[in-house]
């Protein structure tokens, strides 16, 4: 596939719903999708987030019915899982690692956790998975944007239940919580025209 610009990228991006299983991934095309995932922006620069590769066909099968029968689990040839973290209290020795990633004075990195602590001090459990979620979806913009590029195919699945899914793939529940499932592969059809919201419609100017 030639390269894309921008535009065109957008526009071959499409949420696939049949994929072809017999036309493999290159592997480098594969890293790069997650390596922009993880260089991804995030709020803080948290990084709440966890990239599982799910290669295994057997625990794919197994995640089917638990994503409602949703037919591209089985049929990628890749499946990426975003997992988020869900202890993201100032406290919590990830977060106390995250911000000491910056190399500051004591009495300054105490000042960005006090300023951080006030910013989340409002949410509760629930809401900071929430606030969570709202980065892995930067992060799986980002990689939906990648493999587009490389003509490589998608779909970002919401549609699951995430207690089955955790117990599925393992996951320590008191650490991670299952956010999104980024199935990739090449199309096994063309997708229908992209239909949009004329521009004008979703963008205003306000001077």
């Amino acid at each position: 596939m030639n390269p894309l610009n921008l535009s065109e990228i957008w526009n071959y991006r499409h949420a696939c719903k049949a994929f072809d299983p017999a036309k493999p991934l290159p592997q480098e095309a594969l890293l790069e999708i997650l390596e922009a995932g993880r260089l991804s922006a995030s709020s803080f620069g948290l990084e709440p987030w966890k990239f599982l590769v799910i290669q295994n066909q057997e625990m794919r099968q197994r995640l089917v019915p638990a994503c409602f029968n949703q037919p591209q689990i089985a049929t990628c040839v890749e499946l990426i899982v975003i997992l988020i973290r869900k202890n993201l209290r100032p406290d919590s020795p990830y977060v106390l690692e995250q911000f000491s990633r910056w190399n500051l004075p004591h009495e300054a990195l105490q000042g960005i956790l006090s300023w951080y602590g006030g910013y989340i001090s409002s949410m509760d459990d629930r809401a900071l998975v929430d606030y969570a979620d709202k980065q892995a979806h930067i992060a799986l913009a980002n990689m939906m944007t990648c493999a587009a590029s490389k003509g490589i195919d998608s779909c970002p699945i919401g549609g699951f239940d995430p207690k089955k899914c955790a117990q599925i793939l393992g996951i320590d529940e008191t650490l991670f919580a299952p956010a999104l499932l980024l199935p990739l592969g090449y199309r096994a059809k063309e997708p229908s025209p992209k239909i949009r919201l004329p521009f004008d419609e979703v963008v205003s100017f306000i001077s």
